[in-house]
């Protein structure tokens, strides 16, 4: 499942506008680990979080720095795009 797929799922389900306060706690250790630059374990602590709350725009702006510390920029680039309707971006 790509992250568009997942973003598509998420819309039809009307995500909650903040991600619920038992997934938090994933989100900031999952923040953590990409701020000490270690995606592998980044990314072990979203795959925690349900399904249906991984397109969350929270969840995604760490996914897509899970991705940008791995320097895997093509995936980084579509999370950036699935960004860009919950804040200003610059499209190059």
């Amino acid at each position: 499942m790509t992250a568009a797929d997942i973003w598509l799922e998420a819309r039809k389900r009307q995500l909650p506008v903040a991600a619920p306060a038992q997934y938090k706690r994933h989100l900031d250790a999952a923040e953590g680990w990409v701020e000490l630059g270690n995606p592998i374990e980044a990314n072990k602590e979203l795959e925690r979080i349900a399904r249906r709350l991984r397109a969350h725009p929270d969840v995604l702006r760490v996914r897509y720095g899970v991705y940008a510390t791995a320097k895997k920029w093509e995936a980084a680039a579509e999370i950036h795009g699935l960004l860009c309707p919950f804040s200003a971006c610059w499209r190059h």
